[in-house]
């Protein structure tokens, strides 16, 4: 009778500190996957296969509820798998290190990676205390670690939204080579506005393998696309930009042009040719 008791409770037991603290950072991620994908589905619709990442993770959550031994470690793997699968699309990296494009989108991202950090950690700990069969208390120094990236992601999220509140907008002073640059990134040019010396040429550069079509015009104020080539202006038609650089131009002509992306509703760069 001992033995079947010492049995049942050594496969399912109540929840040690470390396993509370893994549920809860695993129905964390969970839920900023959840706003993840509803996110991308705004930018660039519905990707099923995304769908995976808040499921996995609610799965990870439940199994960990459960008590049963091993299952910190196995949402501790859950964790893991989806992180590198985040890290492998590389909008998530760009908008990683690009705070100021998107505070949203960046927010969520430090979220998910926070929370899966801790899932991670506090997941291996708890299953090692499982199997060593301790007193199953909190690590000394556990709530001030916790607190302690509580308030690095808190201050991560201010500053983004603080970049972002003051976009760049003035004129552009990168060049390669002497030629007037401006980046793109998934979703947006780096900056509103390029000057061009007239009869230079403008380069683009794409800093990563997101596709844009460019065209000359501009999106207007109720965001529809307004295809228009000012007097001047080099032809721009469907040009289909996939990672690398292109160039526009020469600018022959003084005066104020547009360009946009037709894929990308908002995405203008207005060129100052002077």
């Amino acid at each position: 009778m001992n033995t079947e008791s010492t049995t049942r409770r050594t496969f399912r037991q109540p929840l040690s500190t470390l396993g509370k603290v893994a549920l809860g950072a695993l129905l964390i991620n969970a839920l900023g996957y959840v706003l993840y994908v509803a996110l991308v589905y705004q930018v660039a619709g519905f990707i099923a296969f995304l769908l995976l990442l808040p499921c996995s993770m609610l799965v990870a959550a439940v199994l960990v509820a459960t008590g049963i031994r091993w299952t910190p470690a196995i949402g501790a793997a859950f964790a893991i798998a989806t992180t590198f699968g985040t890290l492998a699309r590389p909008e998530n990296p760009y908008a990683l290190t690009h705070p100021g494009v998107s505070a949203t989108f960046f927010s969520l991202l430090v979220v998910i990676l926070a929370s899966a950090a801790v899932a991670i950690i506090t997941g291996i700990g708890a299953t090692i205390q499982d199997e060593r069969d301790t007193a199953r208390r909190g690590p000394r120094g556990l709530r001030t670690g916790l607190v302690g990236l509580g308030g690095l992601v808190v201050g991560m999220l201010l500053v983004s939204f603080i970049v972002a509140a003051n976009p760049q907008g003035e004129l552009a002073a990168t060049s390669t080579g002497g030629e007037p640059t401006v980046h793109m990134g998934v979703a947006n040019f780096s900056q509103d506005i390029v000057q061009v010396p007239k009869g230079s040429k403008l380069k683009l550069v794409d800093d990563g393998p997101f596709q844009h079509i460019l065209e000359n015009g501009r999106w207007n104020t109720n965001g529809l696309p307004v295809t228009t080539r000012e007097p001047g202006a080099p032809a721009v038609n469907n040009l289909d930009v996939t990672g690398g650089a292109v160039e526009i131009g020469p600018f022959t002509t003084a005066g104020v042009y547009h360009l946009y992306c037709t894929i990308h509703q908002g995405m203008n760069l207005t060129i100052l040719v002077v």
